[in-house]
C-alpha cells in the first residue's frame, strides 16, 4: 500500500517513510533500499529519510556509508538519540569499538519514548560489552597467572597462557558476530531500528500529514 502511494504521488512523504518502516521489519531489503532512495530523492536532507536511509546501508553491511549518511541528521528533536545509537553501532561494526561504545554509553540512560525497542536495543548492546569484557578479562587472567607459574611450574605456562590468549581471541570474535547477527543477520534476529518517533516531521515537532 506504500509503496503504491508513492508510485502516485511522488511527493507524499510519509508513504516513502512507511515503505521503508515496513520492509526493514519484513527483512525487505530491496524494497526498503527504493523507498528511501527515491524519498532522499524527493525530500533532500529530511532528517527522517537520511535515518532510514542509513539503516537500509547497515542492512546491507554498508556501515562507512550508513556513517557518512547520519552526518545530514542534523536539528532533528525527536530522533537525535537515535541517530546518534546509530553512529554507535556502525562504529563498533566498522571496528572502532571505543567510539561506537562512547556514543552507545552516551544514549543510555535516553527515555526513546515512542523508540522503546531502540532503548532495548541499546541495553543489549552494553549488556553484551559488559559481559564481553568480564569473559576477556577472565581469559587474560589465566594467561597472567601461566605467566607468573611459568618459571616454577612449567605445565602451567604452557597450558594457561595459550588457553587465556585463545579464549580472549574467542570473546571477541564472538562478541562481533553476535552483534553483526544483530545488524545484518536473518529477520528473526535483527535489532529493529525503525520506530514511530522516526515518522515524525523533524523541525516543526507534529505528526505527518
Amino acid at each position: 500500500a506504500f509503496e503504491k502511494a508513492y508510485m502516485e504521488r511522488h511527493f507524499r512523504r510519509v508513504a516513502y517513510l512507511g515503505a521503508a518502516v515496513v520492509a526493514d521489519q519484513l527483512g525487505e531489503d530491496d524494497a526498503a533500499e527504493t523507498a528511501t532512495v527515491m524519498g532522499c530523492r524527493y525530500f533532500p536532507g529530511d532528517p527522517a529519510m537520511v535515518y532510514h536511509r542509513a539503516v537500509n546501508r547497515i542492512r546491507s553491511g554498508e556501515f562507512a556509508k550508513a556513517l557518512d549518511d547520519l552526518q545530514g541528521v542534523r536539528e532533528w528533536p525527536q530522533g537525535d538519540e537515535a541517530a546518534v545509537f546509530l553512529r554507535g553501532l556502525c562504529q563498533m561494526a566498522g571496528g572502532k569499538r571505543t567510539v561506537g561504545e562512547r556514543l552507545v554509553r552516551s544514549i543510555k540512560h535516553a527515555s526513546f519514548r515512542f523508540d522503546p525497542h531502540l532503548a532495548k536495543g541499546a541495553r543489549w548492546v552494553l549488556a553484551q560489552v559488559w559481559a564481553r569484557n568480564i569473559m576477556v578479562a577472565i581469559a587474560l587472567f589465566m594467561a597472567l597467572a601461566g605467566l607468573a607459574a611459568g618459571v616454577a611450574v612449567s605445565g602451567a605456562y604452557t597450558v594457561l597462557v595459550p588457553v587465556g590468549v585463545f579464549g580472549a581471541r574467542l570473546v571477541w570474535a564472538s562478541w562481533r558476530r553476535q552483534l553483526l547477527v544483530q545488524l545484518v543477520g536473518p529477520i528473526h534476529r535483527r535489532m529493529r531500528l525503525s520506530s514511530s518517533a522516526v515518522l515524525m516531521s523533524g523541525t516543526r515537532q507534529e505528526p505527518l500529514q
